[in-house]
């Protein structure tokens, strides 16, 4: 980038959007319902005060198979057909191994990195074995995207919905945890996906504010974000923040906008089973949808949302004012470490 920004995120966005936009129309012809979205999302997601962050020295030591057997019984609660041995058998898990204190001095942020993928033409899932309990979140959110994976590949509404699922089966075995007596690790977890959600949502915000205005008026400057948004006095910010986005990742919006739609519909589905448990079906019929390639509609019918409306907007908001309130008043023994 040059010192012409304007003209160099003309250029960007033009060029993606040549590239982009046939194979991700859902996106690029919705920019502003994701832009909407995204700042209802970060308005969602704002809390009244901070913990302190989690102690990875106080976290559960677990052994390997210490947590295959907790996922294994995690889904068998849920009354999900699934178990690890099948996934470790076919060569689809591949165990990864960190240096516990240095990852915890210098890269904490691993210690809940997992990835899932195909390789070869087969699916593939890449965790790490830290000695943790908190390895086992990281592995059912991995093993949530296995379970909606096609053969071969996803489609665009496979890749918008997939964490909105990951993260909802992650949040409800955060709840089986703190059932098992892991009660700080859930706790702490949560804290921490709710200021992810938060993150990645202004995230959202601030790269489909550019988007927007690019495709609205095929310029980026200071005079035309004034002329189409009616004010300018973030737009130095925007700018910044789209610039130093885009250097780290090209591909940026398609994560920031995954991640804020699973920002707002893992905690709705989260808390529509926290409701009612026969829910998880709902879940399961979603997760069906993913895995065969179905259309938005029909996806978001299962967990009974009809698209982005003033009805489905106000009961994401119910879902987290209840998730908030019970993080903001959490009881003593949760601030503590775990009994483990």
């Amino acid at each position: 980038m040059n010192n012409n920004n304007e003209f160099n995120i003309n250029l960007f966005i033009d060029s993606f959007l040549n590239c982009h936009h046939e194979i991700n129309n859902l996106l690029f012809e919705n920019t502003s319902i994701f832009h909407d979205l995204a700042k209802f999302v970060n308005e969602q997601t704002q809390i009244k005060k901070q913990i302190e962050p989690i102690n990875w020295y106080k976290v559960s030591k677990t052994s390997l198979l210490q947590n295959l057997k907790l996922i294994d019984n995690f889904y068998h609660s849920i009354g999900v057909d699934f178990k690890t041995d099948n996934v470790i058998k076919d060569g689809t898990f591949n165990i990864l191994t960190n240096n516990l204190d240095e990852t915890i001095n210098n890269e904490s942020y691993k210690l809940l990195e997992g990835y899932n993928n195909y390789k070869r033409g087969h699916k593939s899932i890449d965790i790490y074995n830290n000695g943790l309990i908190t390895d086992s979140i990281v592995w059912v959110h991995e093993i949530s995207h296995y379970r909606n994976q096609p053969d071969e590949e996803r489609n665009q509404v496979n890749d918008l919905l997939t964490e909105s699922l990951a993260y909802t089966e992650e949040l409800i075995y955060l709840d089986y945890l703190e059932k098992m007596g892991y009660t700080y690790e859930a706790y702490h977890i949560k804290y921490i996906l709710l200021n992810t959600f938060h993150y990645v949502s202004y995230e959202a915000y601030m790269l489909t504010k550019m988007y927007l205005l690019y495709q609205e008026l095929g310029d980026t400057s200071k005079e035309s974000y004034k002329y189409y948004y009616g004010y300018d006095e973030d737009y130095d910010e925007i700018k910044t923040e789209f610039i130093n986005a885009i250097k780290e990742n090209q591909d940026a919006i398609f994560n920031a906008i995954w991640n804020t739609v699973s920002g707002a519909l893992s905690v709705y589905m989260y808390q529509e089973y926290q409701n009612d448990n026969k829910f998880m079906n709902n879940i399961e019929e979603l997760n069906n949808c993913l895995l065969h390639n179905e259309n938005i509609k029909n996806c978001l019918k299962t967990i009974r949302l009809k698209g982005y409306n003033s009805e489905s907007l106000k009961k994401i908001k119910e879902a987290y004012d209840k998730f908030k309130k019970d993080l903001e008043v959490p009881s003593a023994r949760k601030l503590k470490n775990s009994s483990h």
